[in-house]
């Protein structure tokens, strides 16, 4: 059986919230193709992430406001697995600024 998004999702939220992180589903009425979560850590840097199902790409409205955040030196993680989440949640939680 083939994984879900929810279920990445799921797992990338209970794994913050494991590590102290915050994260908050990213709800933006009338603005389509926002990411999914925004993640704050401790240290006050914050992450947008997209999750997405194994090997599920970005549309093109959201590949557009990704990249809108880009520009804003906000870049956009896409995050289609659990090992992923987990490795992502690590080095945000470590203060890596690779993530």
């Amino acid at each position: 059986m083939d994984i879900l998004e929810k279920e990445v999702e799921k797992y990338l939220v209970q794994y913050a919230h494991k590590n102290n992180i915050l994260t908050y589903k990213l709800v933006s009425p009338g603005n389509s193709g926002v990411p999914d979560r925004i993640f704050v850590n401790r240290d006050g840097t914050v992450r947008f992430v997209e999750v997405k199902a194994p090997g599920k790409k970005p549309r093109p409205l959201q590949q557009s406001v990704f990249a809108k955040l880009a520009n804003h030196n906000q870049p956009v993680l896409i995050i289609d697995t659990k090992g992923d989440a987990q490795l992502f949640i690590d080095q945000f939680r470590g203060g890596d600024d690779a993530v």
